[in-house]
């Protein structure tokens, strides 16, 4: 009779199991998520994407600000920050993430302070009514951080970054007002926290406008004769003053009046009386004259 071996397993070796080919094949990431001054962040909430875009886990940090995904297949990732927690942070940039079989991958992202904003309101002083047009400085020490400009309803808005948990000091300062009225000098200074919103309202006073007298001076009143000129005698021009006009008295003016009634007779209307008598003299002088020599004549006969 002949024999034949017979085969069988060799039990010393080990069996593969799905548990160990998972740690093998599968990989972890925990977050570590803090606020700039180091404070931890919780209620923070991340999505992880896989290369394809699907979901591949979720989850949100817990009171120390840390939040584990497990049972990850290796390959690239994508962490996407979907809620802050709080209105005090801003959500941190997507992360790309690598994960290797059988590790764990140790993220510390950091939450940056959500922005605080600054509101200015300027008014009339007296009536309150929107000043649109008025420019503003905010700034930090001895640098301005912005400059914005009041719109028709007299309001202007400006973010700014803020470093703190507890906030950030900035000052507030007018540099021009609407026309017609006088910028404020006085600088306001306001704590800024972030996420939070501040009002500063701001009032200018119009400016004083020159009056106009209520009556123009009334120039010097003359006298019609003043503006009047003797009329010049025959063939001759009477030369025009160049001398300001002033205002005649009453004895001045009665002067003149009667000066210029005498001229009116000594004009023209008299030269025909003159040329008459001039005749007659000249007539009466001839007839002298040839009596005269008649009588010489006489004389010597």
């Amino acid at each position: 009779m002949a024999w034949t071996p017979v085969a069988w397993a060799d039990t010393s070796a080990p069996v593969p199991s799905a548990t160990t080919h998972d740690a093998q094949d599968h990989g972890s990431l925990t977050l570590t998520v803090t606020s700039p001054d180091g404070d931890s962040v919780p209620g923070a909430s991340f999505t992880l994407l896989n290369a394809l875009g699907e979901r591949a886990g979720e989850g949100t940090t817990d009171a120390a600000g840390h939040l584990t995904f497990t049972g990850l297949p290796l390959g690239g990732y994508r962490l996407k920050e979907t809620t802050t927690g709080s209105s005090a942070y801003e959500p941190v940039p997507d992360q790309d993430v690598v994960i290797t079989p059988g590790h764990t991958a140790e993220l510390t992202l950091t939450s940056p302070f959500a922005k605080a904003t600054v509101r200015i309101t300027a008014k009339d002083a007296t009536t309150g009514k929107p000043l649109g047009g008025a420019t503003f400085s905010i700034g930090r020490n001895s640098s301005t951080l912005l400059t914005v400009t009041t719109n028709t309803q007299g309001i202007a808005t400006g973010t700014l970054g803020v470093d703190s948990r507890s906030g950030t000091t900035v000052w507030v300062k007018q540099r021009t007002a609407p026309t017609g009225y006088a910028p404020s000098t006085s600088s306001k200074s306001v704590t800024a926290t972030p996420g939070d919103t501040v009002t500063v309202t701001v009032t200018n006073t119009k400016t004083k406008q020159p009056t106009s007298s209520a009556t123009a001076t009334a120039p010097a009143a003359t006298s019609p004769a003043a503006h009047q000129h003797a009329p010049a005698a025959y063939g001759t021009h009477a030369p025009r003053s160049t001398s300001p006009t002033t205002s005649p008295s009453a004895s001045e003016t009665t002067a003149t009046t009667q000066s210029h009634g005498a001229l009116a007779h000594t004009g023209t209307a008299a030269a025909p009386w003159l040329m008459g008598g001039a005749t007659m003299l000249v007539v009466a002088g001839s007839a002298t004259l040839w009596t005269a020599r008649r009588r010489r004549t006489n004389t010597h006969n």
